[in-house]
């Protein structure tokens, strides 16, 4: 079987880059410095951000349309700037990438 994965479409994304911190409180969404690299997987272009790169970190929601039985959620980074759909190899969001690391606005680094 030939199968191919893809990241998520950055059309819901692209006004998080504008907004101030306040505004994506209020989403509850966290804006994050990438302080190590790998560690901060991006869900769009299937790939781990760089260091100089800022990511948010925000609940998605997968099939909204689709009946309760195939609804799916959770959290995802998206890094900020990204253009493009990339189709690329699949990655893993693994156990809390941002675990114990304070938002940009707190200053970037671990606790």
């Amino acid at each position: 079987m030939t199968f191919r994965i893809k990241g998520l479409s950055p059309e819901p994304f692209k006004t998080l880059p504008d907004l101030p911190e306040h505004n994506l409180a209020t989403l509850g969404v966290i804006r994050y410095q990438v302080d190590s690299h790998p560690g901060f997987p991006d869900r769009i272009e299937l790939k781990d951000a760089e260091k100089v790169e800022s990511v948010v970190l925000l609940n998605h929601v997968c099939e909204p349309a689709l009946s309760v039985e195939f609804l799916s959620a959770g959290n995802i980074l998206y890094t900020l700037g990204i253009k493009d759909l990339t189709t690329a190899a699949a990655t893993r969001l693994g156990g809390g990438p941002c675990e114990g690391r304070k938002p940009a606005s707190e200053g970037s680094g671990r606790t």
